[in-house]
């Protein structure tokens, strides 16, 4: 793989040595590492010629990410760059947890740094603690689709490392049902040993009595794939299947707390993730894709249930109508897709690793958020919007729109209207109660000209933010 650096010295003559040198390498595995940010226009122009498998993304862009809005817009415009032109970001310089979250939630690809390891000639293994931020942070964004592999955990038979190799193939002879068994070190799991490779091992001419009497630790599978019972099903999933072939559908040793919790396998792996599929697809919103009612109701329930504090945003679309009887259904569709966008990526930035994004119906979302800035998440909301709105109007500009009622109206075309409702753990909490607040507060902001956000803490008094 080859590595480009786009240094000032050269930048006059770049364009011509890299066309030479894309001659010769048959443009493939490209690395282009983007130097500083002021170099964004001249590696926009190289693009529009060359197409990298790879851009690297330099430290300056990198550092303190989870504390510069800037920083973060401008990488957003590369991931989603990226994303359309089918390249892999990279991202250099990574030393703060804080960084590797965003940069996660951003849809960065790879990353590298010293939180993720120092350069060594023989690459070095990420520290668990790390992984889990990763595993954590890697959700289907705002789709609700997070669930735990925890929630597919199954006992298994543990054996300490000193155990002798006898009583475990006595075990796996009388337990027929048994895949596999882990093995432990005072209830910490060191590896794991499968009833097919333990008898392959003893089927050897003098394997019998070379290993019968010996301990397990000795033939063990002394790396298997050990995760926290919090890390996502399709984050395991991904981790089990690029396992080699000769470890492709051992056990996955679950653990809580870095101690032993259970074990799933590959089938009831793999059978969850196409059950909830299938069951998503279902109840989705044929349009966006995002979940239904139904799923909305099960996650409201859900945080009621958990008596824990969370936020629910209604978003709806002002003067949908008029836009959809000018433009028509299907750029009236796109429009609706843009909004579950928007939505989807503010939750990403500004929300929290289980967050939810809902498609009520027509121009209504929903959004269920436990981040601690909620107003921070309604403004992001309207920035995205207002942001991207006037790319549907072709050009055209206005100063009066049409109501439901056919009413002329001033305004320079659709809005986004948010009703935030602040859900505590210190007043009582049904979904009629939701559903009536909500209610209050999207009458306030549809009177209201412009996009604008009400927000209200149930058991108190109503506000309003532009």
């Amino acid at each position: 793989m080859w590595s480009l650096k786009l240094q000032k010295e050269v930048r006059s003559k770049i364009s011509l040595w890299l066309k030479r040198f894309w001659s010769i390498t048959g443009n493939k595995g490209i690395v282009l590492p983007l130097m500083m940010q002021e170099r964004a226009i001249l590696l926009c122009r190289l693009l529009q010629s060359y197409n990298p498998d790879f851009i690297k993304v330099d430290r300056s862009l990198i550092q303190n990410i989870h504390e510069n809005k800037v920083k973060e817009y401008i990488l957003e415009t590369f991931v989603t760059f990226a994303q359309k032109m089918n390249i892999y970001l990279i991202a250099e310089g990574i030393e703060h947890p804080d960084e590797l979250i965003k940069l996660t939630r951003l849809g960065i690809h790879y990353g590298q740094g010293y939180l993720l390891g120092k350069p060594e000639s023989v690459a070095a293994t990420v520290q668990e603690k790390h992984k889990m931020l990763i595993w954590q942070h890697r959700k289907a964004q705002g789709s609700g689709m997070t669930w735990s592999i925890g929630d597919l955990k199954t006992p298994v038979k543990v054996f300490d490392r000193k155990a002798i190799i006898s009583e475990v193939a006595d075990y796996l002879k009388k337990n027929q049902e048994a895949v596999g068994v882990v093995i432990v070190n005072e209830d910490i799991p060191v590896g794991l040993m499968m009833r097919e490779h333990l008898f392959q091992q003893l089927a050897g001419q003098y394997a019998f009595s070379l290993f019968w009497n010996r301990t397990i630790e000795g033939i063990m599978n002394s790396s298997p794939l050990i995760v926290d019972e919090l890390a996502p099903v399709e984050q395991v999933s991904q981790m089990a299947t690029s396992r080699s072939i000769q470890h492709l559908y051992d056990l996955v040793i679950i653990t809580s707390n870095g101690k032993m919790a259970g074990i799933a396998s590959i089938r009831t792996i793999l059978e969850s993730i196409t059950n909830v599929r299938m069951e998503t697809a279902r109840v989705a919103n044929p349009l966006t894709g995002l979940p239904g009612n139904l799923q909305i109701n099960r996650e409201l329930n859900k945080r009621i249930i958990e008596s824990k504090p969370f936020h629910v945003v209604y978003a709806d679309l002002d003067y949908f109508k008029w836009f959809n009887d000018r433009f028509g259904f299907q750029k009236g569709d796109q429009l609706i897709q843009y909004t579950a966008d928007i939505m989807q990526q503010a939750i990403a930035v500004c929300g929290t690793p289980h967050d939810f994004v809902g498609h009520v119906g027509g121009d209504d979302f929903i959004a269920i958020s436990s981040t601690y800035s909620p107003e921070l998440l309604c403004q992001e909301m309207i920035r995205r919007f207002e942001q991207g709105v006037e790319m549907f109007y072709e050009g055209e500009e206005w100063d009066h729109v049409r109501d439901r009622s056919g009413n002329q109206v001033k305004s320079s075309g659709v809005t986004l209207s948010l009703s935030l409702v602040v859900c505590s753990c210190d007043a009582a909490i049904s979904l009629e109660h939701i559903s009536q607040t909500a209610a209050l507060l999207k009458k306030k902001a549809k009177a209201h000209q412009g996009s604008i956000y009400y927000f209200q803490n149930i058991g108190e008094k109503l506000n309003n933010r532009v």
